[in-house]
């Protein structure tokens, strides 16, 4: 292979061959390496704690935006920093609890804008999730839920529309997640009950084409795919909010993060931009 090594093509005589490459990769605003990578780790808040107001650490993503609602009594409605959650990594994983009485019951909402902008074709956003207890709420509506929607985000900011969300919901009769797609589709039979929220999931939505998406449920930590469903979002997505619901037990998140790949085009426009730059020069010879 020693033939086709990047060091056969030396110096000055790869230098003339970077016009041929450009050619070949069409470069321009629509190769699509996608920008704006996002990364945030709730061991990064060991330091200056963690509140309903807490600092804007990581990068990528925009300042935290939580919604308390009927904090009314106790035990209330709050958030803390974890040790011991299914998913756990760095030490720490972002709590929440939402039990107050009521009604009006309690219920919060941690939101993250992208402040590259909307997520674009090539890019994936990852979020895990673990939980102590949903429950059945209060034997009535609002219904217990803990999971994480992708929204547009609204004008002045706060919770959005919702493009898609994950949740386990308490009051169903089945003991499994479920998605719920824009178009209104909801699947009610996601093979993810709540011992496999409980030891921790991982979801992650690659953005594609168009505004098609799909989403891909792992275990945290890696593992057999255990949820896939692919779609189309209405607008763009550009923010992400996890939220916990009237639940009897804390919820848990981390790992927040968006991760840009080039496209299978334009890894084959890298290919033949390098090869055909190597035969021309090969024809010099």
């Amino acid at each position: 292979y020693r033939s086709i090594h990047l060091n056969c093509v030396h110096g000055s005589s790869f230098l003339k061959y970077l016009p041929a490459m450009a050619v070949a990769l069409g470069l321009s605003g629509s190769v699509a390496f996608a920008a704006n990578p996002a990364t945030d780790t709730a061991s990064n808040y060991a330091g200056p704690g963690w509140s309903t107001t807490p600092a804007n650490l990581g990068t990528g993503f925009g300042a935290w935006n939580i919604v308390v609602q009927n904090n009314t009594a106790p035990p209330y409605v709050g958030t803390y920093l974890d040790s011991g959650s299914g998913v756990v990594s760095g030490g720490n994983s972002w709590g929440s609890y939402a039990n107050s009485g009521g009604p009006p019951y309690g219920q919060e909402n941690f939101i993250r804008p992208f402040t590259g902008g909307a997520l674009s074709s090539g890019q994936t956003f990852s979020i895990s999730l673990a939980s102590d207890g949903v429950g059945n709420g209060n034997s009535g509506p609002p219904s217990s839920a803990q999971g994480f929607s992708l929204e547009t985000t609204p004008g002045g900011g706060g919770i959005g529309a919702a493009e898609l969300t994950l949740e386990y919901v308490g009051t169903q009769a089945n003991d499994n997640m479920v998605f719920e797609d824009n178009s209104g589709i909801t699947n009610t039979t996601v093979s993810i009950g709540f011992s496999g929220l409980h030891t921790g999931i991982t979801a992650s939505v690659t953005e594609g084409l168009g505004g098609a998406y799909t989403i891909v449920v792992t275990p945290f930590g890696g593992g057999p795919t255990l949820f896939t469903y692919t779609g189309t979002t209405t607008g763009p997505i550009t923010q992400a909010d996890y939220f916990n619901e009237n639940t009897t037990g804390n919820g848990y998140f981390n790992n927040l993060s968006i991760v840009s790949v080039p496209e299978p085009s334009t890894i084959a426009l890298v290919g033949i931009g390098f090869f055909g730059a190597l035969a021309m020069r090969r024809r010099k010879a």
